[in-house]
């Protein structure tokens, strides 16, 4: 057999310190992993969720304290009271949803889900749940690394 030949599987002392396994070439597509991706895709919405329901959560929150300190300050007005109406089932309505969107970006559980949006129809319960909630997003988005104001995160 000579050295040249394709059949021989004898390697010399010298080559087999320079013989490495083939590798294939890699390419781009083969790097990117669509996985990862996704994680990525779902975690930015998860973020943009949780964000957006802290800002409605907030923003109901305010203009329930609004609403309430309009009443006491014209107590005596009815007209005062006739133009709160509006407000207050619009920021009832945009808290219960903004708590139903955070709930979801926060991933509870659907019992635990379906028991806070039940008590959120009590009066007192509904505020407390609702800056708890709101807590716990702040809690979530300063780990994420989003810069969280009064009002909730703030775009830069």
């Amino acid at each position: 057999m000579t050295s040249n030949d394709p059949s021989s599987s004898h390697i010399s002392a010298s080559d087999s310190s320079s013989y490495l396994a083939y590798q294939a070439p890699k390419s781009e597509l083969a790097q990117a992993n669509p996985q990862n991706e996704h994680h990525a895709d779902e975690q930015q919405l998860r973020d943009r969720q949780i964000a957006g329901g802290q800002k409605r959560i907030l923003v109901s929150f305010v203009s329930f304290l609004m609403i309430f300190a309009l009443n006491m300050l014209f107590r005596n007005e009815s007209i005062v009271s006739l133009l709160a109406i509006p407000f207050y089932f619009i920021s009832y309505f945009a808290g219960i949803f903004g708590v139903f969107i955070a709930m979801r970006g926060l991933q509870y559980a659907i019992w635990v889900r379906v028991l806070i949006l039940v008590f959120c129809h009590f009066p007192v319960i509904n505020l407390l749940l609702m800056l708890s909630i709101s807590g716990r997003c702040t809690k979530y988005l300063t780990q994420r690394g989003f810069r969280v104001g009064l009002f909730g995160t703030r775009s830069t």
